[in-house]
């Protein structure tokens, strides 16, 4: 799945895979190798080498696959934020790549947030059966 949805960007990029790992700082054949998911440090080097990525819809699926408040450099030498808003030039590209590097490590506990959540919800629901088992086997032994 996170590898079929990685597969359908590096074609809308049109290069090919060992380009695509070779950019982002990934092994030789990482793609081909995913199994279920990526690790967070492999999803922000992928998200620093390509910010336009919609890392959520990378991990899940939801949304679209090209993030509608990404943030270029524009040939003026101001920053485009989101579609129409500009700052001043007063960051400089190293400031820009570590802003960049900190929205890609929000991105990512934002998704591992989720993924607790929906992994905390699962266990609720299984702590509710084992109450109701519970439940079940108290009125057993009390009636006899």
């Amino acid at each position: 799945m996170v590898k079929e949805r990685l597969k359908k960007f590096i074609s809308y990029l049109g290069i090919g895979q060992a380009k695509f790992e070779r950019e982002c700082g990934l092994a030789n054949g990482y793609v081909n190798n995913i199994r279920q998911s990526i690790t967070p440090e492999k999803l922000q080097k992928i998200a620093l080498r390509y910010p336009e990525l919609n890392k959520g819809w990378l991990m899940t699926g939801d949304g679209e696959m090209i993030s509608s408040n990404k943030q270029s450099i524009t040939g003026d030498n101001n920053i485009q934020v989101g579609n129409n808003n500009k700052i001043d030039n007063s960051i400089d590209k190293k400031s820009l790549d570590k802003i960049r590097s900190l929205e890609s490590q929000i991105d990512t506990l934002k998704i591992r947030l989720q993924d607790k959540d929906n992994q905390i919800d699962i266990l609720q629901s299984q702590i509710q059966a084992k109450d109701a088992q519970i439940d079940k086997l108290l009125s057993i032994i009390s009636s006899k």
